[in-house]
């Protein structure tokens, strides 16, 4: 569990979802984190958390938009700052916003399909 109480599913899950084309993943690291990473998941949004915190809304726009039935899960390097974003959009109501449990890290040791998902 993270601190954060949010709720939350495995990478090896929201890889699954994802390719069944039930989930969105929302990558919340920063840019320089995400381009030293090994992991680059093309099939994501990436909104970095600084630019979450400042544009609230606006940073997912088009998501947000979409209405509030699309599942969604947050992405971050360990599954921390995600939890805490999924906790916002929880409280903006997403309610089927989800923690990726571990992050970026886990989702390199769990995932066993190429993390360039189409």
């Amino acid at each position: 569990m993270n601190p954060y109480g949010a709720p939350e599913i495995t990478a090896k899950e929201a890889a699954d979802r994802m390719s069944r084309g039930r989930l969105l993943l929302i990558d919340v690291r920063e840019a320089d984190e995400v381009s030293r990473s090994p992991l680059h998941i093309t099939s994501i949004k990436h909104v970095p958390l600084s630019r979450l915190s400042e544009e609230q809304e606006q940073a997912l726009g088009e998501i947000l938009a979409s209405g509030h039935d699309l599942s969604l899960a947050v992405i971050s390097d360990h599954g921390v700052r995600s939890a805490q974003v999924t906790m916002w959009l929880r409280r903006k109501g997403w309610h089927r916003a989800v923690n990726v449990r571990g992050g970026a890290v886990a989702w390199q040791k769990e995932v066993r399909v190429p993390s360039s998902l189409h």
